[in-house]
């Protein structure tokens, strides 16, 4: 099993109690969450104009930012949930 430093450090939560989780769940769940942060992007994307309209020029910048953030993790959810599909075909075969 692969864990990041990232994962390791300050993650706030233990694994201790958590059952193992079928390939079925995880494939669903990170689809959910990719899902789920699609829609907050688009979220952030209304709010974003609405800073710029309202002139607060530098809080719409940075919101620019975070929504870059945002996409760039999204992308990676994304090919995530992709090698992991990827990942259940091989098993199948």
């Amino acid at each position: 099993m692969h864990i990041s430093e990232d994962h390791l450090q300050g993650h706030g939560h233990s694994h201790d109690e958590l059952q193992p989780m079928s390939r079925e769940e995880i494939l669903k769940l990170l689809s959910y969450m990719l899902d789920h942060n699609r829609h907050h992007t688009e979220e952030l994307h209304g709010i974003f104009h609405a800073l710029d309209d309202a002139g607060c020029y530098d809080a719409a910048d940075e919101l620019e930012n975070a929504m870059r953030s945002y996409r760039a993790g999204n992308e990676a959810l994304e090919n995530a949930l992709d090698l992991a599909r990827q990942c259940e075909e091989a098993k199948k075969d």
